[in-house]
């Protein structure tokens, strides 16, 4: 019996799933489709020029995610975003990434540290520009960096897959918060642990890095910022 990969059906949807999936993904993330917004099966089949079968699969990997929440009589709709579900993703997000930081500051590979090093001094040189889109290239490309380097890809798929929705709310804010010219300094104990391989600083300096991010966040969508950029209103 042939794997069920081999048949002509699944191989024939497996490329469309793989193109639908992330073309609803970054709407998702850049808000072109806002929270709570109901996902039209027809409307996007027309759009996409897809039929329903990759549309469905893609919209479970979407719910696995957290992305898409499917309700009875409803059908699929964008997730809400909501303020425990936030925290607890970054909650998630500050122990994936203490845990990768400790394990760099561990190994002290001089190619990890040359590539930090030239990673935070793009991220100077933008936040002085005042580059937003520049400074949060690199900022992902900091932490992607720690984290891929530390090896483990259980850690690497569940941090990706928490990433998503950081993204969604970070490019909600971005627009309506200037970029202060010291916003690289951040970073400065995490690279400081890693290059003496201080195991235990790595790990705290990460994980206090992402809670202070944290509570910049749910402090804002708390006071409503969210809401207000949603209606195209200055934040509060």
């Amino acid at each position: 019996m042939r794997d069920r990969q081999d048949r002509p059906g699944v191989a024939a949807r497996r490329p469309l799933l793989e193109l639908v999936l992330p073309v609803l993904r970054d709407a998702i993330i850049n808000r072109t489709l806002p929270p709570g917004e109901r996902l039209s099966e027809g409307d996007i089949c027309a759009r996409l020029g897809i039929s329903r079968t990759p549309l469905r699969e893609a919209l479970r990997i979407l719910e696995i995610e957290g992305l898409v929440t499917m309700a009875a009589g409803v059908g699929a709709m964008v997730t809400p975003i909501s303020p425990p579900d936030l925290h607890d993703r970054f909650e998630l997000l500050a122990g994936l990434e203490a845990i990768a930081a400790a394990r760099v500051a561990g190994r002290r590979d001089p190619a990890t540290i040359r590539q930090i090093l030239a990673i935070q001094r793009d991220m100077e040189s933008a936040s002085r520009q005042g580059s937003q889109e520049d400074y949060y290239r690199a900022n992902d490309r900091f932490h992607q960096t720690i984290v891929e380097a530390a090896g483990n890809e259980v850690v690497l798929n569940a941090h990706r897959t928490a990433m998503w929705h950081v993204y969604r709310i970070r490019h909600a804010t971005n627009a309506a918060t200037p970029l202060k010219p010291d916003a690289a300094r951040h970073h400065e104990h995490i690279i400081a642990a890693v290059i003496a391989g201080d195991v235990d600083g790595a790990f705290v300096a990460m994980r206090r890095h992402l809670e202070d991010v944290s509570d910049l966040i749910l402090g804002r969508l708390a006071a409503g910022w969210f809401d207000a950029i949603d209606r195209d209103a200055p934040p509060p």
